[in-house]
């Protein structure tokens, strides 16, 4: 008879003042929900954090209670292997570090202006010698600049406001002949 779908028993789109009035009430107790809301929220965030120290805590007494039965030579080399672990660690992070450093100003120097963009394209492509310095990117960056010149193209940006359009006016020239200039009447 309609040949749309009912809800709650009326048909799509008709309400009556019931819902209306449902709606109203629900308004005043909106900044007690998002308060509330909040409060859960930052409730949640501290349990984060205090089960976080909590995990950390526990894996130091598992390492403790590992290392109880080793000999001073295993704890030793368990700890140089750990510091291995880090050092290497920390040594990528400056070799990715020197290579985006390097990229942005090799991309800038062949007149790239987003030298941002540049490195994350080629940085899958960097080679490094043995003390981590980038090696290729003169060559990355030329092959790119010969696939994709748009990347390398500066847009000249314009600092007198449109004004270098070639009407400028005449300093004996009134506001009015100038307009009928620009309007091309005089």
């Amino acid at each position: 008879m309609f040949g749309g779908t009912l809800v709650d028993g009326k048909p799509d789109g008709m309400s009556d003042a019931n819902d209306q009035n449902d709606n109203q009430q629900d308004d005043g107790k909106g900044a007690d929900d998002v308060a509330g809301l909040k409060s859960a929220l930052q409730s949640e965030r501290d349990a984060r954090k205090a089960s976080d120290k909590a995990a950390k805590d526990l894996a130091r007494e598992l390492e403790t209670i590992k290392n109880s039965g080793k000999s001073d030579a295993e704890k030793l080399a368990a700890r140089i292997e750990a510091l291995e672990k880090d050092n290497l660690a920390k040594s990528a992070t400056i070799r990715e570090r020197d290579a985006k450093d390097a990229a942005r100003t090799a991309a800038k120097t062949a007149g790239a202006p987003d030298g941002d963009l540049i490195y994350r394209v080629i940085k899958s492509d960097i080679e490094f010698d043995d003390n981590g310095k980038p090696t290729n990117l003169s060559a990355l960056i030329d092959d790119l600049k010969q696939l994709s010149p748009n990347l390398f193209k500066v847009e000249p940006k314009r600092i007198d406001g449109g004004a270098g359009n070639g009407t400028k006016p005449k300093t004996s020239d009134s506001m009015n002949s100038f307009i009928r200039q620009a309007a091309g009447r005089g």
